[in-house]
């Protein structure tokens, strides 16, 4: 049970991986809520250092509020949203940080059970079970098995969770668009269009661009996708020179987008 958040308080709600914990930080700075630390990144790049100065005074607080299964304990809801376009980079950064658990998703294919077998990946454990039989006695899955696993459920998988996402007619709802987490420009844009939203008055967005430049050095799938978007360019029109795929995760993706544009897998 949640304690309850009286307007004019204000709920972020994220899936994981979608950088919640730093909207709220960034937010909080904007309304004026000093930080005890001016960094708020743990060592896996996530801003989970959130200590504020006087914590009585912060206004935004990011959780998990879809998963709740209860109605949010305030009317006014910053919501992160995202699209097919986004997930690739999403799955990543939401598979590296889950919960204590990070590790490298590249190298799924050793111990896939012990890796999957806890509290916050346990639902993709048995969705791969039911394709493919690991247990505690035999814990590696085959990478194409994983690959082809992603390839047919990385997208819709995560689409689907927005579904959980629906709030009440009388909250009123602002959709943070996750892409602009990742362009500095857009970023500081909607910044300054959840202002006027959250009725703040705030001009000090050299501060918070420094921040977010601390942030962009802290993601290692930021470009995956406009780089793996050239690996497809480059197969389609038959070039072999660029980049590759990396990792897991990647391949997969290009792999459906190849099968999407009627050819053949890559990997």
């Amino acid at each position: 049970m949640h304690n309850k958040i009286q307007d004019p308080h204000i709920c972020i709600d994220y899936y994981p991986g979608s950088h919640g914990n730093f909207l709220e930080v960034v937010c909080n700075k904007m309304a004026g809520v000093n930080t005890a630390r001016n960094d708020p990144f743990a060592l896996n790049g996530a801003a989970h250092v959130k200590q504020y100065a006087k914590p009585e005074q912060q206004v935004f607080f990011a959780e998990h509020w879809f998963s709740k299964k209860s109605i949010l304990p305030t009317t006014k809801i910053l919501s992160i949203g995202y699209t097919a376009d986004d997930v690739l980079p999403l799955s990543q950064i939401s598979f590296l940080r889950s919960g204590p658990y990070q590790f490298d998703s590249n190298i799924l294919e050793n111990n896939t059970y012990q890796k999957l077998n806890n509290e916050y990946l346990r639902p993709l454990l048995d969705m791969i079970t039911a394709e493919y039989f690991i247990d505690e006695s035999h814990p590696d899955c085959p990478r194409h098995i994983l690959r082809n696993f992603f390839e047919r459920n990385m997208v819709p998988g995560i689409l689907r969770t927005q579904q959980f996402m629906i709030y009440e007619e009388y909250q009123d709802v602002y959709k943070f668009p996750y892409g602009t987490f990742y362009n500095k420009n857009q970023f500081v844009e909607e910044l300054t269009k959840v202002a006027a939203w959250a009725n703040l008055q705030y001009n000090d967005y050299d501060s918070i661009r420094k921040l977010h430049s601390q942030f962009l050095e802290k993601q290692p799938y930021k470009d995956s996708k406009q780089k793996c978007d050239q690996v497809i360019n480059n197969i389609l029109n038959k070039i072999d020179a660029g980049p590759d795929a990396l990792n897991l995760f990647e391949e997969s993706y290009v792999n459906a987008e190849l099968v999407r544009l009627g050819h053949e897998r890559r990997y």
